[in-house]
């Protein structure tokens, strides 16, 4: 089943949010929030499109094609189009599985012919569908230059995640890793706010200038206050 998100960033474009009942009474949040609808197999471009399209493919491929969410930027007037920061989590977002399910195995990883990784227990992670040509996307169009990439994650084996990020190839022939588009990191414990407040820090940005990725709904809904543009994926 394909699922798909379109939504404008901090409200420069005029498409309605997707609000739980939570948050459409909580009017006085600034962010947004966005969850996922029913969409088309076109919908489903793994890219970051020209005219502003973000699309990260979630979940497994299959015949019914793959899940994935799409971040609009439209102009608004006296804004950019486009975010000035691009952050995600990283566990059940960018890669499956949790860090926390390779207890018992973990580091050492080895890249794998496929583009995976092995941990030395034997157990595989993958890249979600997408996230390479997102990431690809984000590096390489010169209409994203100047966004910061980021990624915001409370995994249990932050060290982990780490040697994960520079291990995993972007798949274009050029060697280039996922830490090397991927240029600040908060990975440790504690509230999703504190990582993307450090995040705003280091990327020189305004909170309502990021757009956040997450698959946990209460990440999400926690970050929005802030002021941020949070899918949920």
């Amino acid at each position: 089943m394909m699922v798909s998100i379109s939504a404008p960033l901090a409200s420069w474009a005029g498409l309605a949010p997707v609000m739980s009942a939570r948050q459409a009474s909580a009017s006085s949040h600034p962010g947004r929030f966005w969850q996922g609808g029913r969409g088309s197999a076109q919908t489903a471009k793994i890219t970051v499109t020209a005219f502003g399209a973000l699309i990260l493919g979630q979940g497994r491929k299959s015949a019914s094609g793959a899940r994935c969410v799409v971040a609009r930027a439209a102009r608004r007037q006296g804004r950019s189009d486009r975010p000035k920061c691009v952050a995600f989590d990283l566990d059940g977002c960018l890669w499956s599985p949790d860090m926390y399910m390779l207890w018992g195995g973990g580091a050492p990883f080895e890249k794998q012919a496929d583009g995976s990784l092995r941990d030395r227990r034997g157990e595989v992670v993958k890249l979600k569908s997408g996230v390479q040509g997102a990431l690809l996307e984000l590096a390489d169009d010169k209409s994203w230059n100047g966004v910061v990439v980021a990624s915001a994650s409370c995994c249990d084996e932050p060290a982990w995640a780490r040697e994960c990020l520079g291990k995993f190839d972007l798949g274009d022939g050029s060697g280039r890793l996922m830490k090397d588009v991927i240029t600040v990191n908060e990975i440790h414990k504690g509230s999703k706010q504190g990582h993307l407040r450090n995040i705003a820090a280091a990327a020189g940005c305004e909170l309502h200038d990021i757009i956040f990725f997450d698959n946990e709904p209460y990440n999400c809904e926690n970050v929005q206050r802030l002021g941020v543009t949070c899918i949920f994926c």
